[in-house]
């Protein structure tokens, strides 16, 4: 009885070292990364289901290891176009709004900021993210030609289609 214990606390120490070196040999390094996500991000290799997944997994490894890195601001907002390209919304909304948080004065502010309200309202249905990131929009872009169209949209949030219609409706009868 001994014995066996003795046995399977000298495998099970055998496993774990073994899985750990392996988790250390798999992160690759930020050459690497750059490389293959620029080498797979031409448009006609992104067609390629296996390439996307691929790439995918590039994106967001290097956005896990490397947060430092210059090329993390694009790679943060290609990250979350392409898992709106994928259909992958929840993640789209969610790197939306990181990289709004994370790099406020970004060329591309506005735009992760309409889309993050964008998914949490029409596919993920969460009200309460879609108008803060609205709201936020709001404040920080008067000037902006998408100012109204947000307005409008903060506005009906919750509302369905007949609902707005009926507000439409209203307002016309008032005028």
């Amino acid at each position: 009885m001994k014995v066996n214990l003795i046995f399977s606390l000298i495998l099970l120490f055998a496993v774990a070292c073994t899985s750990t070196t392996k988790e250390k040999e798999s992160i690759r390094t930020e050459e690497e990364l750059l490389t293959l996500i620029k080498g797979w991000s031409k448009p006609d290799s992104l067609k390629k289901p296996e390439v996307m997944k691929n790439y995918t997994e590039a994106l967001d490894e290097f956005l896990l290891n490397y947060p430092e890195s210059p090329e993390h601001e694009n790679f943060l907002f290609l990250a979350a176009n392409n898992a709106a390209n994928m259909g992958n919304y929840e993640d789209a909304a969610y790197k939306y709004a990181r990289f709004s948080e994370k790099y406020p004065t970004s060329k591309s502010h506005a735009e992760s900021l309409i889309a993050a309200g964008w998914y949490y309202n029409n596919n993920i249905h969460n009200l309460d993210s879609a108008r803060k990131y609205y709201e936020i929009f709001i404040i920080t872009y008067p000037d902006h030609s998408y100012f109204e169209s947000i307005t409008i949209e903060l506005a009906n949030l919750g509302k369905t289609p007949e609902e707005m219609l009926d507000a439409v409706k209203q307002q016309d009868s008032l005028q």
